[in-house]
């Protein structure tokens, strides 16, 4: 195959091939078709790239904390000034909007002057002793190497959340990026370069899946820090279990908007559509379930129906459009089994439910769909479609609500709409979500904010903010007694 692109390593501050016998090739989901094909990454490269991070583990930790901030200062400075071929790569490879892709560099950068300027805090406490005779403090201090695994959906906003909490409290970083988006992690990867990151972080470009896992495994690995599928995250945990390797997963969910009689509709209508459809509902946060009381769901129906059919859909290039393709031929096909099984349960199709007329049929579309006549039994309202698809669960009343809401393996994000204060406060006790939202849409988090689930939605780390420093560091106890030192 001609017109491989062959340097697909980063490691010791400078480029490699791959040494993979395969090659990998991106997609436009707009057009279904190829755009590049990269040489995969191979078992050496692996090992070349844990043993360089390896030898830079003592020297970045060494370096002082202005140091690091001026290199992260300057990753972020670099990110910005290609700011805009980074974002028409994203949108080329995964269809979200250019609007979405240029948001995301925003994100990314910003993650990045973040994380460096909070490491600069106190990472530890003092704290008393028992018998006044010793000075006890905590310590937080890097792990080593960590492997951050990211996924094709932000393919680098929630890599920053991971790379950026490593590198400013003294990781170094192996960074997988899914196969899908590439080229935009080599545009990063020129851009950390750039800044003279050296050899603190590695780009595992191309890299299989079965390499990924040999990476999760490997003895030089001290964490392993994980955004994907339920599915991957479980195998993940298994793979590391022998070894006690730290990880920390963030996965799926199945995130409801639950709306209460008493609500802004028109509000709640909006905030639904923009969290179900942005990305194309290929977010863990999207809107996937509307847990509605039934005396206004009829209201609520027709106005998200409006709202859906106010979207323009078509290639995320262009600016005219508010929602891409789903990202890969594989998603489109799970969205439309899914959508087909709801029907065969018994759900009405409001809106939507079928591929678009008039835009390339070798593209990966599919119409923003909304179900009514949904039940909590349906395989609709339990599992993940990760799509543009949003169910109608109709409801008594409050309690009915959030008990619904919280039926689901997982506990991501939800949302809930009312004008009362009780029942907010109820929402905050009763419902079981690592976010919860009153009157904002289930994609709604903020920088600096912990970010993570409950359930199959994760296994407890926080991201996105100080807390993240908390998976990237071994917390130490010290203690000193002062008696019989020199004075």
């Amino acid at each position: 195959m001609s017109g491989i692109i062959v340097n697909t390593q980063f490691r010791g501050g400078v480029w490699h091939p791959g040494t993979g016998a395969g090659t990998t090739e991106t997609v436009n989901p707009a057009t279904g078709m190829q755009l590049s094909a990269y040489r995969q990454a191979g078992r050496e490269d692996l090992g070349l790239a844990l043993d360089a991070l390896r030898d830079a583990v003592a020297p970045w930790q060494r370096l002082p904390l202005k140091e690091r901030q001026r290199i992260l200062e300057e990753v972020a400075v670099e990110i910005e000034r290609d700011g805009e071929r980074i974002a028409r790569q994203m949108t080329l490879e995964m269809g979200k909007t250019l609007a979405e892709s240029r948001g995301e560099v925003g994100v990314f950068a910003s993650t990045c002057r973040w994380f460096a300027h909070e490491a600069g805090r106190a990472l530890g406490q003092v704290l008393p002793s028992a018998d006044g005779t010793r000075f006890i403090h905590t310590r937080r201090k890097p792990i080593g190497v960590v492997a951050c695994i990211t996924p094709w959906n932000f393919p680098i906003a929630l890599a920053g959340y991971k790379i950026f909490a490593a590198l400013a409290v003294g990781n170094v970083v192996l960074w997988k990026p899914a196969q899908q988006v590439n080229g935009t992690a080599v545009l990063v990867t020129e851009a950390f370069e750039r800044a003279g990151i050296g050899d603190a972080f590695a780009l595992l470009g191309a890299c299989t899946g079965e390499l990924a896992s040999e990476a999760v495994g490997d003895e030089r690995v001290d964490a392993v820090s994980f955004t994907g599928s339920t599915e991957v995250g479980t195998q993940i945990s298994q793979r590391v279990a022998a070894s006690l390797t730290p990880c920390s997963l963030e996965l799926g969910g199945k995130n409801a908007a639950v709306v209460l009689a008493d609500a802004d509709l028109d509000l709640a209508a909006r905030e639904i559509v923009r969290s179900g459809f942005l990305t194309s509902g290929q977010r863990c946060t999207a809107t996937s379930r509307i847990v509605v009381v039934t005396e206004v769901a009829d209201e609520l129906i027709a106005r998200v129906a409006d709202g859906i059919r106010a979207l323009t859909v078509g290639d995320g290039a262009d600016a005219d459009v508010d929602m891409g393709p789903v990202a890969t031929a594989a998603q489109l096909a799970g969205v439309e089994n899914a959508v087909r099984g709801a029907v065969s349960d018994g759900a009405r199709v409001v809106v939507g439910g079928a591929r678009p007329e008039g835009l390339p049929t070798e593209g990966f579309f599919y119409l923003p769909t909304l179900l009514d006549g949904v039940t909590r039994e349906h395989a609709i309202a339990r599992r993940e479609v990760f799509g543009p698809v949003i169910a109608v669960i109709r409801v008594a009343d409050a309690a009915e609500a959030f008990a619904v809401a919280n039926d689901t393996d997982y506990g991501l994000s939800t949302s809930v709409f009312t004008r009362s204060l009780g029942a907010t406060f109820t929402a905050l006790d009763d419902v079981d979500s690592g976010l919860i939202y009153v009157n904002r849409g289930t994609s709604s988090a903020e920088l600096g904010v912990p970010f993570g689930g409950t359930g199959m939605s994760g296994n407890g780390h926080r991201e996105v903010s100080e807390h993240g420093f908390e998976f990237m560091t071994e917390l130490v106890s010290v203690y000193i007694d002062p008696q019989n030192m020199e004075q």
